[in-house]
């Protein structure tokens, strides 16, 4: 292979890799160098023949070569993207112990950071505890930035699942900061593409709308021969653009742009991949119940039932408030999909989740006349949502917390008044001036605190 072109692979990721051959040619030339075994992940991106074969073919390549540590990291990497969950733990928990055992620093960090990342990602943080401590601790012998940077990435990843945003915010700018301060290189590109992406989720989590469409079109410009990475980067700022535009902020033509712009993607990948049958999912908020909507939730919900449980109790919650809409007489099918979507949220302890888990269940009952039923679930929603605003330890991103989920205290309070739905029961008009009370401080505190922001606060793009 000539010596050029490995060295334009290993300094550059703008242009996708062609073949299994070229990067097993990579690997060759360059045995030890995770930059070459990079390859692999490129090409599974962004080949005709989809991710597959690049998977069977590293299965391949370990069983001729059972001592080749690096492929196994690549092959638990790829498991990952894969959404193949238990599979990547299998593989990259022992090898992340043999790097440490054989003083491997950059190849434990890298694996420890993906490891961490899975765990939490898949509800298991106990177990990740123990990976997050030894990533820290293996970083800490370089003073590479790159490797720093990988294992703040892998730190705030858990922490933005803990739904402690503020510390996720600060981790992912440090890491930025890190980043681009490293030399340039295959995995300094991919690395900070992905560190953009957490970035950017961390502060729409928050609430912070304009600054996370900020952050996610620098990661769109930044991608290069990657149609995966794009599609995610696309389907951000598709469902940005619809936050943005509930506040004003932005048009819904730009809205409906965007999404058709993320569906469009699509074709780019070979294979069904996530970002597509989410942004499906906001496709459908934006067709309103229909028969059309319903249909493109079907697809989604065929998508994630054997993947993640958050895609599948993002579809349930819009397709139960959609089959309400439609047959408020009838509940019984959107009660089904409703509770379906609760129960993993609360599986998977995302306050949000449950939240809006158990506001859709209200509305339902609301809607099919059941008002004890729809009151309870109300007040339990607001108590969640409580819940998620004081487990922020930052007093500002508890305030951006707070304005992100205002919309439901004085919907409550509506609910409590409205007599069109169920007959009033002594009490409501109590509950509803607490709701409002509730509201009402919660607005305060979020003045105050926006009183005190210092200039620099804010995530500049």
């Amino acid at each position: 292979m000539p010596a050029l072109w490995v060295a334009a692979l290993l300094a550059s990721a703008s242009t996708a890799p062609r073949s299994l051959s070229e990067c097993d040619s990579a690997i060759r030339s360059h045995p030890g160098d995770n930059a070459a075994y990079a390859c692999f992940l490129r090409l599974a991106h962004s080949w005709d023949r989809g991710r597959e074969p690049v998977q069977r073919h590293l299965e391949r390549w370990q069983r001729d070569h059972p001592d080749d540590l690096l492929v196994q990291l690549w092959l638990g990497i790829l498991a990952d993207a894969n959404s193949q969950a238990d599979v990547a733990v299998r593989l990259l928990t022992p090898v992340a112990d043999a790097f440490r055992v054989r003083g491997m620093d950059g190849s434990e960090v890298l694996a420890r950071a993906e490891l961490a990342k899975v765990l939490c990602h898949n509800g298991r943080r106990s177990e990740a505890e123990p990976q997050l401590s030894r990533l820290e601790t293996a970083a800490e012998r370089s003073s590479d930035p790159e490797l720093q940077a990988t294992a703040l990435f892998g730190v705030a990843t858990c922490a933005r699942k803990d739904h402690d945003h503020g510390r996720a915010i600060a981790l992912y700018t440090r890491a930025r900061t890190l980043v681009e301060s490293a030399p340039a290189s295959v995995r300094t590109e991919q690395l900070s593409t992905q560190i953009l992406d957490g970035l950017g989720s961390a502060l729409s989590d928050s609430g912070r709308h304009a600054e996370a469409f900020a952050v996610f079109l620098v990661e769109s410009e930044k991608i290069r021969g990657d149609p995966f990475q794009l599609a995610i980067a696309r389907h951000r700022l598709a469902s940005q653009a619809v936050n943005l535009a509930d506040a004003d902020e932005l048009g819904w033509d730009e809205v409906d742009r965007r999404i058709q712009e993320s569906l469009d993607t699509e074709r780019m990948l070979r294979g069904a991949y996530w970002p597509a049958n989410v942004t499906r999912i906001v496709h459908a908020a934006r067709l309103g119940p229909s028969s059309e909507a319903l249909a493109e939730l079907d697809a989604s919900l065929a998508f994630w039932r054997p993947r993640a449980a958050w895609g599948v109790l993002t579809a349930l919650r819009v397709r139960a408030k959609f089959l309400s809409d439609l047959d408020p007489a009838h509940p019984a099918e959107a009660l089904r999909e409703a509770e379906e979507s609760l129960a993993l949220a609360r599986s998977t302890g995302n306050h949000w989740n449950t939240g809006m888990g158990l506001l859709v269940r209200s509305y339902v009952r609301w809607r099919s006349g059941d008002r004890p039923g729809g009151i309870s679930d109300a007040l339990a929603t607001l108590d969640e949502l409580d819940r998620l605003r004081d487990f922020q330890a930052d007093h500002l991103v508890r305030a951006w917390t707070s304005s992100e989920t205002n919309f439901a205290y004085p919907l409550v309070a509506g609910w409590l008044l409205d007599p069109g739905h169920g007959e009033s029961a002594p009490g409501d008009l109590e509950r509803a001036f607490q709701s409002m009370e509730r509201h009402r401080a919660r607005v305060l505190l979020e003045t105050l605190v926006s009183a005190r922001i210092a200039p620099g606060t804010t995530v500049a793009a």
